[in-house]
């Protein structure tokens, strides 16, 4: 089966997989329950949504049960759901306080022992501090890269900057450790909230850049073209499934999602791969980076799908978390290496630019050496000739010898401009007829046309 085919499959997969599940509709009724004001129902609902549910949001789900059972008046059962959701990592007890379907709850001494409890998971659970450095070093990342995009307008590094921004956001908004710092740092992280499952938007929006960014950097329209219409395909599915949340229709569930996602990710790789193999020198860090990336998000699929038992942490973070440290570290190699590569390219531009400018320069200044070689042969010519034509005008003019004889008290001042005059003087004797030596002497002083040549 063409790949072209296989891609639009795993969509209707998606669509075909989410009509079985039935957790979407019971969070909807009740939804529908606490708007009808119908509290008991809601709560047990909500309950119900919490088993149901396999995303990061599912403690929201009893708190929201807590909310319904109190405002019902079963204190009761309001605070064992709520202690229920802290001890499952629900722990906003910024919201919890200034919550007033909880109104009724905050006199009871429960009540503060809750708010105590919460507290004390902050204080004490360093994770948050992990994942604080690890969103810190994400944002230096982001910027970092954002500056090289404006300072030699890369498009691939734009690309980069918003995938760092996504995986930021992706990962602020699942972990709960994390969630209520994450709210303070992305102001529109609550909006999110309303697509129901917003991690699904998130991991689809993260790779359309991440496949966008692989495009840009490997270059894959002029090294592969063909990887380049795969990819193209999935960036067209991945939107595809981001439209499908927006509107909230029949939402992906995580499982498919992860799957498409891990496809998409080995067809980058193989990308990368195969532009190493045709000696694209920037795609070597970039294969690494990959590896180190699908690795850790293959180990986190599997144990998520029940498929395998391997699993590891460090410090807080995940198999993909150590995945996406590593994926970034090498991927910034890759980038300077980019950098070197763009540096180089450019000064070879120059460099052949200068050598080319050089070939003209020593192209026309033989021009100019044989016109002007040509120049000076044509006026040898011309002087020629008209030293030959000052002969001939000599030729004619009156001697000063015969000048002399019959003037002695004459001169003649004659001095040309240039080599030819264009003025001439003449002198003739003429005598009557039978009359020898006796006539008259005529002179003229002419301006002639032509230059007297």
């Amino acid at each position: 089966m063409k790949i072209t085919y296989f891609i639009p499959l795993i969509f209707f997969l998606n669509v075909r997989s989410v009509l079985a599940q039935p957790y979407k509709e019971v969070q909807n009724k009740a939804d529908q329950k606490y708007e009808l004001k119908e509290y008991a129902i809601a709560a047990q609902l909500y309950e119900n949504a919490f088993v149901l549910d396999d995303s990061e949001y599912r403690t929201d789900n009893l708190y929201n049960a807590s909310c319904s059972y109190a405002l019902y008046g079963n204190k009761i059962k309001a605070l064992e759901c709520l202690e229920k959701a802290i001890d499952y990592g629900w722990g906003n007890l910024e919201r919890a306080s200034k919550d007033s379907d909880l109104n009724s709850l905050k006199n009871e001494l429960k009540w503060k022992k809750l708010q105590k409890k919460i507290q004390m998971h902050y204080e004490k659970d360093s994770k948050v501090y992990y994942w604080g450095m690890y969103l810190g070093i994400l944002f230096i990342l982001f910027f970092y890269n954002l500056f090289l995009f404006f300072s030699i307008k890369e498009v691939s590094l734009l690309y980069y900057s918003i995938l760092i921004l996504m995986y930021s956001q992706f990962e602020s908004i699942r972990t709960p450790a994390f969630s209520y710092y994450a709210e303070n740092i992305f102001i529109w992280q609550k909006h999110f909230r309303l697509l129901g499952n917003p991690s699904n938007f998130l991991i689809c929006l993260t790779m359309v850049f991440q496949l966008l960014f692989t495009t840009s950097f490997l270059n894959l329209k002029e090294i592969a073209p063909r990887f380049n219409k795969i990819i193209f395909f999935f960036i067209i599915y991945f939107i595809g499934c981001c439209v499908v949340i927006v509107t909230k229709s029949n939402l992906p569930i995580r499982s498919i999602i992860y799957v498409s996602c891990l496809m998409g990710l080995l067809f980058s790789f193989l990308a990368g791969v195969f532009c190493w193999y045709k000696k694209y020198r920037a795609a070597r860090f970039f294969v690494v980076a990959n590896i180190t990336y699908i690795v850790g998000i293959t180990i986190v699929i599997l144990y998520s799908l029940k498929m395998t038992d391997i699993y590891y942490k460090l410090a807080v973070f995940r198999p993909d978390n150590i995945g996406q440290i590593a994926f970034f570290t090498l991927l910034s190699f890759a980038i300077g290496d980019k950098i070197n590569i763009l540096k180089m390219e450019k000064a070879g531009a120059q460099e052949k630019a200068l050598e080319f400018l050089e070939e003209k320069v020593e192209e026309r200044t033989q021009e100019v050496v044989r016109q002007s070689y040509l120049i000076e042969e044509k006026q040898k010519e011309i002087i020629d000739s008209i030293t030959y034509a000052k002969r001939l005008q000599q030729a004619i003019l009156p001697s000063d010898e015969e000048i002399k004889k019959l003037f002695p008290e004459s001169f003649i001042y004659y001095q040309p401009k240039d080599i030819v005059a264009g003025d001439f003087y003449w002198m003739e004797t003429l005598s009557p007829a039978g009359r020898d030596g006796e006539g008259f002497t005529y002179i003229a002083a002419a301006d002639s046309t032509g230059h007297g040549v």
